[in-house]
């Protein structure tokens, strides 16, 4: 960090306590997230929250959602999802969109709540429809299996191509497959390979998976097995098990059919 952004970062900080001391629950937020990440402070996550807490208690939602975040990772406080789910769903009765796919995953796993998938639904439906491409992908996944919701190929389709469009990786590598074989969406291989390029080259080792498929049997794509060699490598290095045998088969040339190769991974 250079002298003269840790400067300014001091003189945030120095502002923020002005106002924090003056009950701006904004600026108590603020100075929170300071100490917690040691920006223009000594990091003190007990300070963190102890700040989050008192704007919290006061109704400001983001300090709610970063108070349950503190709680659910155990974060200056113990672990106790239990409060986090509390924080979670006064953030998101505000419309924080992050604090509903939070306590979405919360009733999709049953974490501090009974699982519910039909109230997962509803969390992530919200979240998605404010934009968060977390919660698109979410929404996108429950239509896909039919999880809290009737199964629609086509609805999944489309919320994972929301989610894929704002950069969600997870969700172009999905978009990318739902291309590739005509799952709620006409099949078009080159678009697929499009989407599966994007999720790779931001490290998503599902993406790097089928890219490297894609390459090794002219799917979509010219065929070139270097390409091929280099995405699988990629993906095995992420303990990815399939992308390991399918370098060994690559080197012997024991190339098995590539319908079956990928479904085999992405829904086995």
């Amino acid at each position: 960090m250079g002298d003269g952004v840790a400067k300014d970062l001091a003189e945030a900080v120095k502002w923020y306590r002005l106002a924090a001391d003056q009950a701006n629950l904004e600026a108590q937020n603020d100075l929170a997230m300071c100490y917690e990440q040691g920006r223009g402070v000594a990091k003190n996550v007990a300070e963190a929250v102890e700040l989050f807490r008192h704007a919290a208690e006061r109704g400001h939602e983001g300090a709610q959602f970063n108070l349950g975040l503190c709680y659910k990772e155990g974060s200056g406080v113990p672990h106790d999802i239990s409060e986090a789910v509390k924080w979670f769903r006064l953030a998101a009765e505000q419309g924080v969109p992050e604090a509903q796919n939070n306590l979405g995953t919360c009733y999709k796993e049953g974490r501090g709540v009974p699982k519910d998938m039909a109230e997962a639904v509803k969390y992530y439906r919200s979240a998605a429809e404010r934009g968060l491409p977390v919660g698109q992908f979410n929404l996108g996944w429950c239509y896909l299996n039919g999880t809290g919701v009737p199964e629609d190929a086509a609805e999944a389709a489309r919320w994972f191509r929301q989610s894929a469009e704002s950069g969600d990786a997870e969700a172009q590598a999905q978009y990318g497959a739902c291309l590739l074989h005509g799952n709620g969406v006409p099949l078009d291989e080159a678009e697929a390979v499009k989407w599966y390029r994007k999720a790779a080259e931001q490290g998503e080792v599902n993406g790097q998976y089928a890219l490297g498929l894609c390459y090794a049997d002219g799917c979509g794509i010219a065929r070139n097995y270097d390409a091929a060699r280099r995405w699988l490598r990629l993906a095995a290095d992420q303990s990815c098990e399939d992308a390991a045998k399918e370098l060994q088969q690559l080197d012997s040339m024991e190339v098995r059919p590539f319908w079956q190769r990928l479904l085999r991974h992405l829904w086995p």
